[in-house]
């Protein structure tokens, strides 16, 4: 692309045609779930083989766009179809992109115009803080927390992975998201927090735990 400009450090930031690569990796790299938060959508084919190839993986994928957009419909429909989720939002400006790893946010929208003919440039979030920050606001854009309560905190000494209550994977340890991207789909139709369910998410120990009570007796006075 004529005016492209090399960061040239190895650092966290993409300029141009660097961008494109990293938020097609954010989809290569996933193992639990994918969020793009793009207010406009205009796939191309690697990106809906990307898309195809991460949910043949077991991967969740879910699209954050701009609501009333009529002439976008079509994608939408076509994601849809493809077993993602999409979530339309009222004046929805924000980029970001995010896996169960990583998050960057950017100027680029997920259209193809926007792989060749603009200039661009997206960044890493490096500090955990704000990548929290980040994630806890993409989940108040799609609903998938209740943000009339205070987060629960997680702890930070954990060295082991996580179980999900559900359905008893592995997955990443944190009380506040107890359930992996799969499990967590099935209760968002409901988001019951009470809701019975059947391992401990520390210890992976069969018992009775809720989304809001993850952990058995035992890793509770343990982790607390």
């Amino acid at each position: 692309m004529t005016g492209t400009v090399s960061r040239g450090d190895g650092g966290p930031v993409f300029l141009d045609d660097e961008v494109l690569p990293q938020i097609l990796q954010i989809v290569r790299d996933a193992s639990q779930l994918v969020t793009f938060v793009t207010p406009y959508v205009r796939l191309w084919g690697h990106l809906q083989n990307a898309i195809d190839e991460a949910i043949g993986r077991g991967v969740a994928i879910w699209f954050v766009v701009r609501a009333g957009e009529k002439k976008q419909s079509e994608q939408l429909e076509w994601l849809r179809k493809h077993r993602v989720r999409v979530s339309e939002v009222q004046h929805l400006h924000a980029k970001i992109y995010l896996n169960e790893r990583k998050v960057i946010v950017s100027s680029m929208n997920i259209t193809e115009k926007s792989t060749t003919n603009s200039l661009e440039f997206a960044m890493t979030v490096q500090s955990e803080d704000d990548s929290r920050r980040f994630r806890d606001y993409v989940a108040r854009l799609t609903g998938r927390v209740d943000t009339s309560r205070p987060a629960r905190p997680v702890r930070r000494d954990i060295e082991q992975g996580g179980i999900c209550v559900r359905d008893g994977s592995k997955m990443a340890f944190d009380t506040s998201r107890p359930l992996c991207a799969k499990c967590y789909l099935e209760w968002a139709k409901y988001k019951n927090e009470d809701y019975v369910e059947k391992y401990c998410h520390s210890c992976g120990k069969p018992t009775k735990t809720t989304y809001a009570r993850p952990l058995c007796l035992a890793c509770y006075k343990k982790l607390n």
